[in-house]
């Protein structure tokens, strides 16, 4: 049986490091297609994704495509908040999280994170770290971090919809979260799925090139 699940897309970043003067996930790309509708199409296109929750601000909900998947979501004043308010959305038992400025995910690495989350509660798709990292402060070296340890997040990251419920209910609110996983770091096993150094998020002026 495959793994029916819900889709929640954060999309009300202002994306300032892009240098572009609006939202980076409506940037069109060379095919004529923006962002956002790239990193929707997978999730369209699969049998198994029962509601694309797109979560974005309201003077952009009529430049979303109109597909009967697409619910569309009010977002927050953070990445966090509109998370949140997505998840409000899901039915599914479980649910993935995809950023909407990542476009590249290809159907291998969406079936690897679907087949891992058939076996465990939380998982996501991350690369290994090729070079060598260095922890500083101040502008000085403190440490060399062991590369064999260190995997690079990307997204989808997906959750049994209760646990990540539970999980948000009880973060700390002082505290920045930059991903859904350690949310759940100390509490529950995340496990990571080889992912392709392809699906990069866009976040740079040279990331649209």
């Amino acid at each position: 049986m495959s793994l029916i699940y819900d889709v929640v897309i954060p999309a009300s970043g202002k994306g300032e490091r892009s240098g572009l003067p609006y939202n980076k996930v409506f940037y069109v790309l060379d095919d004529g297609i923006n962002i956002l509708r790239h990193s929707l199409s997978l999730f369209l296109a699969d049998e198994d994704c029962r509601r694309v929750i797109v979560v974005t601000q309201p003077e952009n909900f009529e430049k979303i495509p109109k597909d009967p998947k697409i619910i569309l979501c009010e977002g927050g004043k953070k990445r966090m908040d509109s998370v949140w308010q997505g998840l409000q959305q899901v039915q599914e038992e479980t649910v993935l999280v995809h950023d909407a400025a990542r476009p590249y995910l290809n159907r291998r690495e969406l079936e690897d994170l679907k087949d891992a989350l058939e076996e465990c509660d939380a998982a996501i798709l991350a690369v290994p770290g090729k070079d060598t990292l260095k922890r500083v402060r101040n502008g000085r070296i403190v440490e060399t971090l062991d590369r064999e340890e260190i995997w690079l997040a990307q997204t989808p990251q997906g959750f049994r919809t209760k646990l990540l419920k539970e999980a948000y209910a009880q973060r700390d609110p002082e505290k920045i979260y930059t991903d859904e996983a350690s949310l759940l770091e100390g509490k529950a096993e995340v496990w990571v799925v080889k992912g392709d150094p392809g699906n990069h998020k866009v976040t740079f002026p040279s990331d649209l090139r």
